[in-house]
């Protein structure tokens, strides 16, 4: 929230009458919540928040020829639209008097309605806010107006960038998909720098938007094996300048442009531009480790992906060498492992942007819902989602995403919901760890009866043992369960799992854990063991998978 504003609005917390008020931005026949106060100070829980109005105070707001609103309510009419205003309010108070102001630009020819202030008192005191408002009245609108500016540059810019990623998707699959994993690195590792909300956000949009320019470069060049040749290199360079040719004249653009252009420099000048050291912006420094991380840890055509062991210590001889940031590099070798392997429980909400969603009713868990975040303001989402028709203002649900291939789950507290969009507050990150998550599946696959002496398959030829298919029960994180027709394993056996889904081979190390007889078959539970960080990926892939394909019915 801007400190200006916050000091012009301390008038009126010395006024006891007044319970709460509101200060929303006006976009486009939406209101943003960006002050909120009650009980005697100002309240972050709900900034951010989207909004729009009864029938009746629309006609007052689209007036321009009216400028102040005063009335009664019943707190029973419009808490469940706006209770994120009336919330833990006495029950004193059924009835109170609201006044409205709205906020105009500063200007005497031009009336451009910037924002609103909604007031609520046990008593009548309209004349005493109005007289507050004469005082601070210009100071006020000149604020607001520079406030405004700003909040609209950061609200198209994060629809700009929805949007064109989106179109990113449907030309080139892989680099959305590199273009959305380079700015989560990059958000992870600025966050964990200290990087202000702001500052983080800038170097999450200059990853989005780092590798744009490879479109006009041909898949066939990018996906090549082997060393490229002197004349197909400078081809692949010129995707930084092109990224530049598209963007520049796009003044909102601009800024990102000029850092994701670097993502290439290295600090001993052997980068695109030859800029050394200083001359390379921190933020383009974080974007080259997250670039080169991204790319060594996911699969090319022409190799598989690099553990995450392998990864960092490329990263490290290129820091040796003098290629890249030590320093940013320490941070990220402390940090990106716990988000790698599960084991990072907080991120900042930056990360999530672009991200799709479903969202889940705690209790009547077969209520399923669509969405892809397009806002993020601290812990404040905008979602826009397909169908909202059983969404409840004021209730907790169940977001579900992706991070890294795995499955995460956080509660959040829908706030406002508005056309297709609803403005959530995250309540809590949980992320899904390896010990529960678990999918029921009735799956034809194979398992490979080894020798008790094996602890990696890697080098062994399975047409040496014995192979079976059987049916797969449920596939966990750490664990898989199938069904036999005859005991043809043992407890404590080495067995080799299996199968493919969603084009991804899937082969796991298993030892029995136990065995059951049940009723018409046997139940066996085999878990996982000695798994490297691209098996247990693949794991977590085909479970996420699996559980949209069985969410939205295929």
């Amino acid at each position: 929230m801007s400190e200006k504003l916050k000091s012009i609005f301390q008038i009126f917390n010395q006024n006891e009458k007044i319970l709460r008020y509101s200060v929303s931005v006006f976009d486009k026949e939406k209101f943003h919540q960006i002050i909120y106060y009650k009980e005697n100070k100002f309240n972050d829980d709900y900034i951010g928040v989207e909004f729009n109005f009864s029938d009746e105070l629309k006609k007052f707001i689209y007036n321009d020829n009216i400028y102040f609103y005063k009335g009664t309510i019943k707190l029973k009419n419009y808490f469940k639209d706006y209770w994120f205003l009336f919330e833990n309010i006495s029950e004193e108070y059924n009835e109170l008097n609201i006044f409205v102001f709205k906020i105009y630009a500063p200007f005497i020819n031009l009336k451009e309605l910037l924002g609103i202030v909604v007031f609520f008192s046990k008593e009548e005191i309209s004349e005493e806010i109005e007289i507050l408002f004469q005082e601070i009245n210009i100071e006020l609108s000149e604020a607001f107006y520079i406030y405004r500016k700003k909040f609209l540059k950061i609200n198209y810019t994060h629809q700009f960038l929805t949007s064109f990623i989106e179109i990113l998707k449907s030309i080139n699959t892989q680099l959305y998909y590199h273009s959305l994993g380079v700015a989560d690195t990059a958000t992870i590792i600025a966050e964990s720098m200290g990087y202000s909300y702001d500052e983080i956000e800038f170097v999450r949009n200059c990853g989005l938007i780092h590798d744009i320019g490879k479109v006009w470069i041909p898949k066939s060049l990018i996906d090549k094996r082997g060393p490229l040749s002197k004349e197909e290199f400078e081809l692949v360079k010129i995707h930084t300048d092109k990224l530049e040719e598209m963007l520049n004249m796009n003044t909102f653009m601009k800024k990102y442009v000029k850092v994701a252009k670097l993502h290439h420099e290295r600090l001993d000048g052997s980068g695109y531009y030859g800029l050394k050291d200083d001359e390379i912006p921190e933020e383009s420094r974080i974007l080259a480790i997250a670039d080169i991380f991204d790319a060594l840890t996911h699969e090319r055509s022409y190799r598989d992906a690099f553990t995450l062991e392998q990864s960092l210590a490329e990263l490290e001889k290129m820091a040796k060498n003098k290629k890249i940031d030590k320093d940013i590099l320490n941070v990220a070798i402390h940090v990106l492992p716990k988000v790698f392997s599960g084991d990072k429980i907080s991120t900042p909400s930056n990360y999530l942007m672009e991200k799709s969603v479903y969202i889940q009713d705690i209790i009547k868990k077969e209520n399923f819902i669509k969405g892809v975040i397009i806002g993020v303001h601290k812990d404040i989402l905008n979602i826009n989602i397909q169908d909202f028709q059983n969404i409840e203002n004021g209730k907790i649900y169940l977001m579900t995403y992706e991070n890294n291939d795995i499955e995460e789950k956080t509660k959040i507290k829908v706030l406002s919901t508005f056309e297709n969009q609803i403005t959530v507050r995250l309540e809590t990150y949980k992320e899904i760890k390896e010990n529960y998550v678990k999918i029921l599946w009735y799956k034809d696959i194979n398992i490979t009866k080894l020798s008790s002496a094996i602890s990696n398959f890697e080098n062994i030829n399975i047409l040496n043992y014995p192979t079976f298919k059987v049916k797969m029960l449920m596939l966990g994180g750490n664990s898989i369960t199938i069904e036999l027709e005859e005991l043809i394993i043992n407890e404590s056996d080495i067995i080799l799992i299996s199968f493919e889904a969603y084009d991804l081979k899937v082969r796991a190390l298993c030892k029995v854990t136990l065995i059951k007889q049940e009723k018409d078959f046997i139940r066996a539970t085999l878990d996982f063991f000695n798994m490297n960080d691209k098996q247990m990926r693949k794991i977590f892939q085909v479970i996420f998978k699996r559980q949209i394909e069985l969410r939205l019915n295929f």
